[in-house]
């Protein structure tokens, strides 16, 4: 059955594909549509490898659905911001309602502890945003709200100290090698989506 999953994923990757081709209103920046065929394989085999490795942490059950859904979407959010510097609210707005929703079912988080850690998330990134404008923006400030709902608290916690620590170690490097200098902007989503990711997979 996991390898059934896995193929599953693979699907689910494809999926993810057409999807940030499709959503997103930007052109493709940096790399262009050579860099296309490539994301696409590596979102496909990374969707599969997921999605076996939760099939073999969780078996069947509710979690392993939700957690399936919750990778789906945090990938998909880190392709778009990565390709285009965007973080679509056709994404973010859906996907805070299916967290609710799955939060009022099922009680892992649980909606108290959902709705706390989307208040974490929320307070700590929206001062963030106001003081750094330009560097962060609404969305990212949105996705911090979101994985706060999904990893729920004290989850959230790990998520977004994961995400930061990622994202301030890629940003020194980029900058050390001078392949970003201090006015260039990089897309802090894709390193949330990390945080959360890891958060949920292995927390």
């Amino acid at each position: 059955m996991i390898w059934a999953y896995a193929l599953l994923g693979l699907a689910a990757g494809a999926l993810l594909n057409i999807a940030s081709d499709n959503l997103p209103k930007r052109p493709v920046g940096t790399g262009g549509d050579a860099s296309i065929p490539l994301r696409r394989a590596i979102v496909e085999l990374a969707m599969a490898i997921l999605f076996a490795y939760l099939w073999r942490r969780h078996g069947p059950s509710p979690r392993l659905v939700l957690l399936s859904l919750y990778t789906c979407v945090l990938l998909l959010i880190l392709v778009i911001d990565l390709e285009h510097c965007l973080v679509p609210n056709a994404v973010i707005l859906p996907a805070t309602s299916l967290v609710l929703l799955a939060n009022l079912v099922y009680p892992d988080p649980g909606l108290g502890n959902a709705l706390l850690g989307g208040a974490i998330g929320f307070g700590l990134f929206c001062p963030m945003a106001l003081a750094w404008r330009g560097a962060m923006g609404a969305g990212d400030v949105k996705l911090a709200a979101l994985i706060g709902l999904m990893a729920g608290f004290p989850q959230v916690i790990v998520a977004l100290t994961v995400g930061i620590s990622i994202g301030g170690l890629v940003a020194l490097f980029l900058l050390l090698t001078g392949i970003k200098d201090r006015r260039s902007y990089i897309p802090y989503a894709p390193f949330l989506a990390m945080g959360g990711m890891a958060a949920l997979l292995w927390g």
